[in-house]
């Protein structure tokens, strides 16, 4: 069975050491520090250094070069209840502005 709590983390807890008490030294040694992870910078860095590293494609639109990293087709895949549909393409310019 699956159970989850949908209870969002107060200003003051910070959910990374929460799950690193929880699972003690299974968790992996942190390398990075991801401060500001809801800007354009952590959406560049996901992007380009993460999820999408080797999804990035080059589109042409209105004469303009865009890299764009395309996960639309994901949509129509299932979720479970309380959690937001999958999809949504990234597109950045060629100097990784989005």
């Amino acid at each position: 069975p699956c159970w989850d709590n949908h209870t969002p983390f107060g200003p003051d807890e910070d959910p990374v050491i929460y799950v690193m008490e929880k699972l003690g030294s299974v968790y992996p040694e942190l390398k990075q520090t991801w401060t500001e992870k809801q800007t354009d910078n952590a959406l560049v860095r996901f992007v380009l250094y993460g999820l999408g590293a080797h999804r990035i494609e080059t589109t042409i639109e209105n004469d303009t070069r865009y890299f764009v990293v395309r996960t639309n087709a994901l949509s129509p895949l299932p979720v479970r209840g309380g959690f937001a549909r999958y999809g949504g393409d990234a597109f950045f310019d060629m100097n990784w502005n989005p």
